[in-house]
Order: structure tokens, then sequence, then C-alpha cells
């Protein structure tokens, strides 16, 4: 049987390789982003709207915001500290309303 050839597909095993090349920081400053996200993700199932549907969400470790540049987008950006510094991280362009 033929080995299946490998594709550039995300997957979990692929992100954990790629995170034991930071450094220390940045592995902190990673894990930091994504605590946010998943405390986003669960909020939002709770009660939190969907952060099309407006600016911001969330609370505690971070939140997404809508931002419209040069009158295009919107786009979505996680905001987050880390390292005691608010930290950005571009996610795309939101969805059409």
């Amino acid at each position: 049987m033929a080995r299946r050839k490998q594709t550039d597909e995300l997957t979990i095993e692929r992100v954990i390789q790629w995170a034991a090349i930071l450094s220390p920081g940045q592995r902190r400053e990673l894990i930091d982003g994504l605590l946010a996200l998943d405390e986003l993700s669960e909020e939002r199932s709770d009660r939190t709207p969907n952060p099309n549907d407006g600016n911001g969400g969330g609370t505690g470790r971070g939140s997404i915001e809508r931002k419209t540049i040069n009158g295009c987008g919107p786009y979505l950006y996680l905001r987050y500290w880390s390292g005691g510094k608010h930290r950005s991280v571009y996610l795309g362009k939101a969805e059409s309303d």
C-alpha cells in the first residue's frame, strides 16, 4: 500500500511541530493568544454575541474587534494581553452580514 502524500493541510500535529521551534517567549505569546480564543469560544456558546454582530466580544483575556480600514472590511482582529503588552492578531475578513 502506498503512503499518503503529505499535504500542506493544517493539523494539530503540524502546529505543535511549528511551536517547538519557537523561543520560550514566542510560545508564551502563542499560548496566551490561544487561551484568549478558547475563552471567547466558550463565552460565545453561552451568551457573547458573534464577532460579526458588532465590535468586541468577551470580557476576560481578550476580545475580537471588527475594524474597517480605508472604507474596506470589516476585518476581524483578536486583541489580547501577553507579557504585559496588548497584542493584536489579524483573523481575516468578517463574513457578510
